[in-house]
């Protein structure tokens, strides 16, 4: 331990000076004569007063290590003290302005999705962990050594603070890459929004049909995919397609992404056939019989635009000598319907099936008078008239087929020049659809 003391002892004074007072010289000088006569006098005296003398400086110099030491770690505390309430100051003042911050932006964002939230309370826990951080830091260093307290507190502090401004900043721009995140998913949001899903005015059509895409939406457009080709539709706008088999129509956002999609089906028409019968006659009329097979939902035969029949069969009526056109359409128990054309071709013009001459004396009563045979076999309403061509004259008129010319004058009763050529007229009061109401020919007798 005196090997201790006196380290300390000689550190302390080392390079140690004091003024010297004028004549200090002297009276040592002086002091040093009458001490080295009183030595001589008396040796015991002048050792007790070395033990003296050194045992005063011993105790000085321990004092004053005491005190100085003592001071040191005074100072040492109040620095420590002074850092560690400078450090909580500037770690408030940071985490202050780091609330203050976030709390402005994110009552801005007050909307964003929780994810932005769950972000934001990431980062607000990153903050408290680094100033637990900080604090950390700042107790390690109040155990650093006295002498280089101040340079290192200094350090500190300016380090301390720029990582504060740091993540002052940091947070800044995490909550601002937040807001541009939320406006991002607005935009994305909005853009999903942006294009809707059209209406169809029919998934099942028959072939040839057509069918109308319409965006029906208040305020979104509508993409659509048929085939190849994407066709897009404003506010209340249609199209209209006609599909050539089964097709599907899908709905596309602005990335031309499916969001939804419709199956259209194609039905295709029914294929009736005709078969017919004509340039024959039944009950005094001219007859063209027409058929067609297959089981159909309807079926119907029109001539003229006019409604003939509802049957599988038709009979129908010609008249003159020419080409008639006869439709059929038939419709399925899909719903779809065909309509097909049959062409008639008559090769004789009719006439009452009237004869041109006839014999009053012949055996045959049938051959014996005159009048056009359709008249005896068709409930018909007429009136026929036998005209002299030389004078124009009537000759005879009769409404009933049962009465019949027999070549006579009906004014005189005198039978009429035979080989001669009359006229004979029969207008019909009833006649059928597309019959002419009058028919006229030429007659003789023998």
């Amino acid at each position: 331990m005196k090997d201790n003391l006196e380290k300390a002892f000689k550190t302390l004074l080392e390079n140690h000076e004091e003024p010297t007072p004028n004549g200090a010289w002297d009276n040592f000088e002086s002091f040093r004569s009458k001490n080295s006569a009183s030595s001589q006098s008396s040796p015991s005296s002048s050792n007790t007063l070395k033990y003296i003398v050194g045992s005063g400086v011993i105790a000085a110099s321990i004092g004053l290590f005491v005190l100085f030491q003592t001071d040191n770690t005074a100072n040492s505390v109040e620095i420590s003290e002074n850092k560690s309430s400078i450090s909580t100051k500037t770690n408030d003042l940071s985490s202050e302005k780091v609330l203050e911050g976030e709390q402005k932006e994110f009552s801005k964002k007050n909307n964003a999705e929780k994810s932005i939230e769950n972000n934001a309370i990431l980062s607000e826990n990153d903050l408290t962990n680094s100033e637990e951080y900080s604090n950390n830091e700042s107790a390690g260093e109040e155990s650093n050594n006295a002498v280089n307290q101040n340079t290192e507190f200094e350090n500190y502090s300016e380090s301390n603070q720029t990582t504060e401004e740091e993540q002052v900043q940091e947070t800044k721009e995490s909550t601002s890459n937040f807001g541009s995140l939320k406006e991002n998913l607005t935009d994305n949001s909005s853009n999903d929004k942006r294009y809707g899903i059209g209406s169809l005015s029919s998934l099942e059509i028959c072939a040839g049909e057509a069918v109308i895409i319409s965006n029906e939406t208040e305020s979104q457009k509508v993409k659509f995919k048929v085939g190849q080709r994407i066709i897009e539709l404003g506010k209340n706008q249609s199209m209209q397609i006609i599909p050539t088999g089964n097709s599907t129509v899908s709905f596309l956002n602005e990335n031309n992404e499916i969001i939804s999609s419709e199956e259209i089906s194609v039905h295709s028409l029914p294929s009736p056939t005709i078969s017919h019968t004509s340039n024959i006659f039944e009950n005094g009329l001219p007859v063209t019989n027409l058929e067609t097979t297959g089981s159909y939902k309807k079926v119907e035969w029109y001539f003229e635009d006019r409604l003939v029949s509802k049957e599988n069969t038709a009979q129908m009526n010609f008249f003159e000598k020419r080409n008639y056109l006869v439709e059929l359409e038939v419709a399925d128990f899909n719903g779809c319907s065909n309509r097909i054309a049959q062409k008639i071709d008559i090769v004789k013009e009719y006439n009452l099936l009237a004869v041109d001459a006839f014999r009053p004396n012949n055996p045959d009563v049938r051959l014996r008078t005159f009048i056009p045979f359709a008249l005896t076999q068709r409930e018909a309403n007429f009136e026929m008239f036998i005209i002299d061509p030389r004078d124009n004259s009537v000759v005879f008129q009769t409404k009933d087929s049962n009465n019949p010319w027999d070549g006579r004058d009906g004014r005189n009763g005198k039978m009429t020049p035979a080989n001669t050529v009359y006229v004979w007229k029969v207008r019909l009061k009833n006649p059928l659809p597309g019959e002419n109401a009058q028919y006229v020919g030429t007659v003789i007798h023998d």
